[in-house]
């Protein structure tokens, strides 16, 4: 059991909530963070050749992120750069390459994070990428992730840079790019820096939220809000997890119940999830009587890396992937 160290990665759900950091917690991992691991050391030993030796068992799509990572401009001594910054100095240093997530050379205090790729481009602007495998519905967009801004924010420091340019590479090998200005980065800075002013004078008590779960809290299990929700709730649960839904006000409820419980009960929240998805399969939209409702929306997302014009060429040529998904959240009531 270990304490958490601030990190670069999880900057945003600082951002919402401190307390994480001051708790003891289990380095286990689940099998899509597994998972992800793998891919991530497979793309590694595509790009870089002093990488350690690595494939995995979706080796085409760690090939489809690496070439995604190439048409980008990445270089071999970008790959997996580990960054340490001070957020009251805004001083950075680098740890090194290929070093599995291992921050122990860090300077106390410091904020430490690996960059899947970063680079200085040949316009002298920085270059940050980070590769995602999981659904692209629950990551935040280039343009406003606080991953990517912390990133370039110690990737500048490092190359003397003012700009950046940040990339999001999913698993298809599709890319969501942002350009992130002088003055952005400079709020960015800010905002570390508000944090771990607050870090340091233990204004850490806990801010219970939607971020528990969506942003994949380490700590969820250990803190005393989950633990204290649990069990308040655990007796309604016994008998009712992935029961089918008897009525609309049965699957309001338990839409509501779920929102409470999934921080700490994965499975319940998977077998609640299935039968509801399969209640409104049947029957439509779950009203939540605060003027949304739970459904099951259709959405389109296009990601092109090129300008306007370039992009004008490329759906005349049909070279624009389109694609649709199914996901599954809460709405405005008629919508």
């Amino acid at each position: 059991m270990t304490r958490h160290l601030p990190t670069l990665s999880r900057s945003a759900l600082a951002a919402e909530c401190l307390h994480w950091l001051t708790l003891e917690h289990d380095e286990s991992t689940g099998e899509a963070a597994a998972r992800g691991t793998r891919i991530h050391a497979a793309v590694a030993a595509l790009l870089d050749p002093r990488a350690p030796r690595a494939t995995c068992d979706e080796q085409a799509t760690a090939e489809a992120i690496a070439t995604a990572l190439r048409s980008l401009g990445a270089v071999p001594q970008g790959v997996e750069l580990t960054f340490a910054l001070d957020p009251l100095e805004t001083r950075v240093a680098t740890l090194g390459q290929h070093l599995g997530r291992d921050y122990s050379s860090a300077p106390e205090g410091w904020w430490v994070g690996t960059a899947d790729d970063a680079w200085l481009a040949a316009d002298g602007v920085v270059e940050v990428a980070d590769v995602k495998t999981g659904r692209r519905e629950n990551v935040e967009p280039a343009a406003t992730n606080k991953q990517l801004r912390s990133l370039a924010l110690a990737a500048c420091g490092v190359y003397g840079a003012s700009e950046a340019r940040v990339h999001l590479v999913f698993a298809d090998g599709t890319v969501d790019s942002a350009e992130l200005d002088e003055m952005t980065l400079a709020g960015h800075a800010a905002l570390l820096r508000g944090l771990e002013r607050r870090r340091r004078a233990g204004l850490t008590a806990p801010q219970p939220g939607t971020h528990c779960r969506e942003m994949y809290c380490p700590a969820r299990a250990a803190c005393q809000v989950t633990t204290l929700a649990v069990a308040e709730v655990l007796p309604a649960l016994v008998g009712a997890v992935g029961s089918p839904v008897t009525s609309v006000e049965d699957a309001t409820a338990r839409v509501l119940r779920l929102r409470t419980v999934a921080d700490a009960w994965k499975r319940a929240e998977e077998a609640e999830d299935a039968a509801l998805r399969a209640w409104v399969q049947e029957n439509g939209p779950v009203p939540l009587g605060n003027g949304k409702e739970r459904a099951l929306v259709t959405a389109t997302r296009e990601t092109v890396q090129w300008t306007e014009e370039q992009k004008a060429a490329a759906r005349e040529a049909g070279q624009v992937k389109v694609s649709t998904y199914e996901t599954w959240k809460d709405r405005k009531v008629g919508r």
